[in-house]
């Protein structure tokens, strides 16, 4: 009799909750969150790192994306969304050290719903250091569908890389 009841109010619980709040993978953030998002017009240098802290750059890259409009990709670290990127634009943040899961995944674009392109990797991280990823964003109408991949970059790469794109400047959109 005590396991049909906590059987019913689990599946109670589990039907209670609303489908926007779940997550895609453990990575991602909520799959109802979305962001607005615009380049910062004269970004500063990001603040020097705290004592016992890494620093993880995500790198929108949409070079090889040939459509006027491009996605806008929701950066999730650890099950939270920490930002989102749009078009050859960036976000970064700090992450103590250890074992952090990233994840990617595009809000709806097109005939894509949001979460249907949602990429992780795992990154370990060490404290001073300076770690950057990539959204590589490939599509060609002719024959190529909507592929993003998900990488890690080599500082230099990704130092470069970072120095030719725009900062993300982004927030949530209210819920309608």
């Amino acid at each position: 009799m005590k396991i049909g009841l906590f059987l019913l109010l689990l599946a109670a619980s589990s039907l209670a909750q609303d489908p926007a709040d779940a997550r895609i993978d453990a990575s991602c953030g909520p799959n109802g969150m979305n962001f607005e998002m615009k380049p910062a017009k004269n970004p500063q240098p990001p603040p020097p790192l705290s004592a016992g802290q890494a620093r993880v750059y995500v790198l929108q890259d949409d070079d090889s994306f040939q459509s006027v409009t491009k996605p806008t990709t929701r950066v999730g670290l650890d099950g939270q969304w920490v930002g989102a990127t749009h078009g050859d634009s960036y976000v970064y943040f700090p992450v103590d050290p250890g074992e952090h899961h990233v994840c990617a995944s595009w809000q709806a674009w097109g005939n894509l719903k949001a979460g249907d392109k949602t990429l992780t990797l795992t990154l370990k991280t060490v404290a001073g250091r300076v770690y950057y990823c990539r959204v590589k964003d490939v599509y060609r109408p002719d024959h190529v569908p909507p592929t993003p991949k998900l990488e890690t970059l080599d500082f230099d790469a990704g130092h470069i890389l970072a120095e030719t794109f725009s900062l993300s400047l982004f927030q949530p959109l209210q819920k309608k």
